[in-house]
């Protein structure tokens, strides 16, 4: 997950411009908004749509979708390849 304003006050990425991103806000390149067919330099409201278990099985060697269906057991791999616990976020 990405912190925007953490990452500004350590100075991490120095020639970023500094933006912090808010609630269901997320950063799109230049080239990706031209592919688009989207003017970088303005504001945009896209909806942007994850395929959670076609995603998990890119980003975790060894998961695959049973039927189009992620087991509970990989789906917790990938939870945990991403850091993420559900315990905290929840």
């Amino acid at each position: 997950m990405l912190d925007s304003k953490l990452e500004r006050d350590i100075g991490l990425g120095r020639q970023f411009p500094g933006e912090v991103l808010g609630p269901k806000e997320i950063f799109l390149t230049k080239s990706t908004l031209r592919y688009l067919d989207l003017d970088p330099e303005t504001s945009h409201d896209v909806k942007f749509m994850v395929d959670i278990r076609r995603l998990a099985t890119y980003v975790v060697d060894g998961i695959k979708l049973t039927d189009g269906k992620l087991s509970k057991a990989d789906f917790t791999k990938f939870l945990q390849t991403l850091d993420i616990n559900l315990d905290q976020t929840l």
